[in-house]
């Protein structure tokens, strides 16, 4: 259980590194651009689909992913349940909703809701047992 420690300029190591490894492409490299980050409270809802097959959860996430809202700052799968008895699946999506130049009201959250929801309530074999529009 010994601690051993080695010094090796900067120098020395970079030399023994040289022609050795390849340097990497530019296209390994993603942009990554500030985001200011609000002030103001953030605001979480979550919702649960029950879908006949795996392939529905997978169109509701592409609606969810590429809903286009400056409000919705984030969304994820946090819920997956199969039903084998009978025969279908529930998936659990959480939308965190935040806004940078004021607190958001419920009815605003509600209207983002509500153009999202309205994607996926109409496709085919996708419910949501208990949703009522505008409720939120």
């Amino acid at each position: 259980d010994k601690i051993i420690s080695v010094n090796i300029p900067i120098k020395d190591l970079l030399r023994s590194f040289e022609n050795k490894i390849d340097p990497p492409k530019r296209d390994h490299f993603k942009d990554f651009r500030y985001e200011k980050i609000s002030e103001f409270p953030s605001s979480f809802r979550d919702f649960s689909f029950l879908v006949d097959d795996k392939e529905s959860i997978n169109l509701i996430s592409e609606i969810i992913l590429n809903f286009e809202s400056d409000i919705v700052k984030d969304a994820f799968l946090f819920d997956f349940y199969e039903n084998k008895k009978n025969k279908n699946f529930k998936a659990g999506f959480r939308l965190i909703f935040q806004d940078l130049s004021k607190t958001l009201t419920d009815e605003r959250i509600s209207n983002e809701i509500d153009k999202l929801l309205s994607k996926i309530t109409n496709l085919k074999n996708v419910s949501m047992p208990g949703y009522n529009q505008n409720v939120f």
